[in-house]
């Protein structure tokens, strides 16, 4: 079955909708999704989503297995559990997203409401403060490279008073249990040579989309980079991993943004339309 993108957005709005819609009467989503089933005219379509929903709600604990229909068992938790890595992989996500933003409110001053099961994270990220001695010259900054068409988000630019040889220092946080990784020399690069970091000057604190911003260019502070380094944030330990993020991890790094914009724009375009007609040899 191949679907368009639009046909594909739709049905992962779909999947949300249903998913989120089931409340205290936990069956409420699944309801309206077989109503759905039965007035659709394309029923492939939307017995894929229907497997898929509940695959999700089956995975966030909003069923048991013994709602889901007989006939579509075998399939959901096929999915389910195929699902597992991205699963982790997401919640690892969306847990290192929001210790990105406490970090940033602590090392501004601000008081924050600590989720308790981020609590531990916020009481390492403080203990690596202290222990690095750690003052903050930027944090969330977003760097633009017009020559190469990129923009990022560079955690913090600091100077670390345990260790003065290292000088400016640009770092990124990662809250992986798994470690510092290779392929952040890349990412840190990107950060390091891009051509600027853009303040929106119409609003400061805005670090979101730049598109509406008067932006002040800062060419400057990222030729002063001295040190990059991976700080890993867990809930019991934090490390620091300096990585060699030189020039020839940029160019790297823009081999395979090269490469990216290839497979997002560029791929589609490769192939003739006038292709020659198709010979069946029998």
């Amino acid at each position: 079955m191949s679907l368009t993108v639009e046909e594909l957005k739709l049905r992962q709005d779909r999947i949300n909708w249903y998913v989120n819609a089931i409340g205290d009467d936990k069956q409420f989503g699944l309801t309206r999704l077989e109503q759905d089933v039965k007035d659709s005219k394309n029923k492939k379509v939307t017995a894929a989503i229907r497997i898929s929903v509940l695959a999700l709600a089956l995975a966030r604990g909003f069923i048991e297995v013994d709602d889901v229909p007989p006939k579509h068992i075998e399939e959901v938790c096929e999915k389910w559990l195929k699902e597992a890595p991205w699963r982790e992989r997401d919640d690892a996500a969306d847990r290192g997203t929001e210790v990105h933003h406490l970090a940033e409110k602590i090392t501004n001053g601000e008081i924050v409401d600590i989720p308790p099961e981020l609590a531990n994270h916020v009481r390492v990220f403080r203990a690596f403060v202290d222990y690095y001695e750690v003052e903050f010259i930027l944090t969330e900054f977003t760097v633009f490279s017009i020559n190469n068409g990129y923009a990022g988000t560079g955690d913090f630019l600091a100077r670390f008073g345990r260790k003065p040889e290292w000088g400016l220092i640009l770092g990124d946080y990662k809250t992986s249990e798994s470690g510092i990784w290779p392929d952040i020399s890349l990412q840190l690069a990107g950060l390091r040579y891009a051509d600027f970091i853009g303040k929106c000057l119409t609003n400061p604190e805005y670090h979101e989309d730049h598109t509406n911003c008067k932006l002040d260019m800062d060419r400057s502070t990222l030729t002063k980079v001295d040190t990059t380094v991976g700080v890993q944030i867990t809930g019991n330990s934090f490390h620091v991993v300096p990585a060699r993020s030189t020039k020839h991890h940029f160019n790297t790094f823009l081999a395979g943004l090269n490469i990216s914009k290839w497979k997002t724009e560029g791929e589609r375009f490769a192939l003739d339309n006038k292709a020659e007609p198709l010979v069946d040899v029998k």
